[in-house]
């Protein structure tokens, strides 16, 4: 509201503003004073690259996703070839003490239930004696995470048939 201050000796009528009985506070420092603008950024939702962001995470998403699938995946796939060779390697001790190949099948198969769980899946085990060596062959296909892919494992030892030979005999 305006009103008219009454004129002093002399002077003229001036206009004031009626002001209220508060004190006058003290300016308040902003944190950003004295800073200059960051030339090349946009407010956001104006211009055309309003929703750019969005549309680059959800095509790079699905791809990140695939990255750690595979690498998940060629983790579990060694892993898988690992518990393939120990069965064979374990396989082949069997056998070659007694030398028969069922010795041998057995002890794979031990080990298979106790280490394969899911990771391997539908082991075989081949094992084959000849006159002095057992050779353990084991094969199986990891667990698959991505879809249509089936990553074959496969682990072979052999070693010499343990026997009791006269001295001066070679195998």
């Amino acid at each position: 509201m305006l009103t008219i201050k009454p004129a002093c000796q002399g002077e003229p009528p001036a206009m004031s503003r009626r002001r209220s009985a508060r004190p006058p506070q003290p300016p308040v420092a902003r944190p950003d004073a004295g800073r200059q603008p960051v030339r090349g950024l946009r407010s956001r939702g104006t211009g055309r690259d309003s929703g750019a962001g969005t549309a680059e995470l959800a095509i790079a998403l699905p791809l990140l996703m695939l990255l750690l699938l595979a690498v998940v995946q060629f983790a579990l796939w060694q892993h898988a070839g690992h518990v393939a060779s120990s069965a064979a390697r374990q396989a082949t001790e069997a056998a070659r003490v007694p030398g028969t190949a069922d010795a041998g099948e057995r002890r794979a198969r031990v080990v298979l239930d106790q280490l394969a769980g899911s990771v391997l899946v539908a082991p075989q085990v081949e094992v084959r004696t000849g006159p002095d060596t057992v050779t353990v062959r084991v094969t199986g296909h990891a667990v698959s995470l991505i879809p249509g892919f089936s990553p074959r494992v496969e682990a072979q030892t052999s070693g010499v048939i343990e026997k009791f030979r006269p001295d001066g005999t070679t195998p």
